[in-house]
């Protein structure tokens, strides 16, 4: 969370979007799923870069991506990152366990249309999601 915290931080200030992509589905529980999620894991880091950051975004549940300097964060970029990724994730993966994956996008500062403000919200700013309404806003309007 707090790569997240500080990724939000650097672009409000450059104003360079980044890509948060939450992997739902990988929950722990036992030998089994550990192999998946090291078998996600090595997946999704075949298809990003060194500078990008993997890491758990919800307790052992979720793995969660950030993307910095994606450049634009256009429809076109957003959909070509989602393909590679589920591409890579497909071959690591039984035809069972990838159909209980979900793939969730989100791009920092949000392009008009993309998502509804308060779910990318909840994703972008997890640290303030159960701080005040007041508080949230003034952290987006900075």
């Amino acid at each position: 969370m707090e790569i997240l915290r500080l990724e939000r931080r650097r672009t409000e200030r450059s104003g360079s979007p980044f890509m948060l992509v939450l992997l739902n589905g990988c929950r722990v529980e036992g030998e089994d799923c550990a192999q998946l999620v090291r078998n996600l894991a090595q997946a999704i880091s075949s298809c990003t870069r060194e500078t990008d950051v993997l890491g758990w975004y919800g307790h052992q549940e979720t793995l969660g991506v950030v993307l910095t300097e994606i450049g634009t964060a256009d429809d076109r970029t957003v959909d070509v990152i989602a393909k590679k990724m589920s591409d890579a994730l497909k071959r690591a993966v039984e035809p069972d366990e990838f159909t209980r994956l979900q793939l969730i996008i989100r791009v920092f500062p949000q392009p008009p249309g993309m998502a509804t403000a308060g779910e990318s919200e909840k994703l972008i700013y997890p640290d303030l999601s159960t701080g005040s309404r007041r508080e949230l806003r003034d952290r987006i309007v900075k």
